[in-house]
């Protein structure tokens, strides 16, 4: 399956569940099946998915996310 593709299910798969496109950390973290901690460690170090902040608050765009997930997949040869 292209990275595309496996991107593409992603958002399909969850753009009802998020109308806004935003995923906040604990759902991400299910999504992408890293640990919360481990993202939010990647996010304060300037690696991981894309985040933006509103207020106090941390969320992953659904499109970025779903596009950083996949560009990390591995293709069977």
């Amino acid at each position: 399956m292209h990275k595309e593709q496996i991107a593409r299910k992603l958002i399909d798969a969850y753009r009802d569940r998020y109308p806004d496109g935003l995923v906040p950390p604990n759902d991400a973290s299910r999504i992408v099946r890293l640990q919360a901690s481990y993202l939010a460690t990647m996010r304060s170090r300037g690696g991981g998915p894309p985040a933006v902040k509103s207020g106090n608050r941390i969320y992953y765009p659904l499109n970025e996310l779903a596009e950083w997930f996949a560009e990390r997949s591995v293709q069977k040869r």
